[in-house]
């Protein structure tokens, strides 16, 4: 059996004491915001699938919409990577436009230098089916998602 370096288990025991963290918090905001679906409300529970198209992957996908001020949703993001690994990232969406009934927004979010840098969001919402595209210097791709009956389990 190899020994393993100090600073590879550190980097492990960090990134499984942020991973958890960061996913009980999303489990909790998740939880809370189960409630009836309004015909043409966007906020709420989507779920779905995220798809890189730099061949980075695909897999499940969950979002959390909350309003704000000004008409902009507060993006509470829940990814799964491999069905192992989860991940959560925040953005706020800055409505930029609407276009036959669909909410088009917006926005931004440094994920860190490990996790590709600085995310550009483009938003396409309508009250059952949300549709965006990412883009960073490390990878580009899709999420896909639809309302979600309310429940209470992430």
């Amino acid at each position: 059996m190899q020994p393993t370096s100090l600073p590879l288990r550190l980097v492990a025991m960090s990134f499984l004491l942020f991973a958890g963290v960061g996913c009980s918090h999303f489990s909790n905001d998740w939880s809370n915001a189960a409630k009836p679906l309004q015909p043409q409300a966007i906020d709420g529970q989507w779920t779905g699938t995220w798809t890189s198209d730099a061949g980075h992957g695909t897999d499940d996908l969950k979002c959390l919409l909350t309003p704000q001020d000004a008409g902009r949703y507060l993006a509470q993001f829940h990814a799964a990577y491999w069905s192992l690994f989860h991940f959560d990232e925040t953005v706020t969406l800055v409505p930029t436009g609407n276009k036959d009934g669909h909410l088009l927004a917006s926005g931004d979010a440094d994920l860190g230098l490990f996790a590709g840098g600085l995310y550009h969001y483009e938003a396409d919402i309508t009250a059952d089916h949300f549709i965006a595209t990412y883009t960073s210097s490390a990878d580009h791709g899709r999420f896909d998602l639809h309302r979600q009956s309310p429940t209470t389990k992430p």
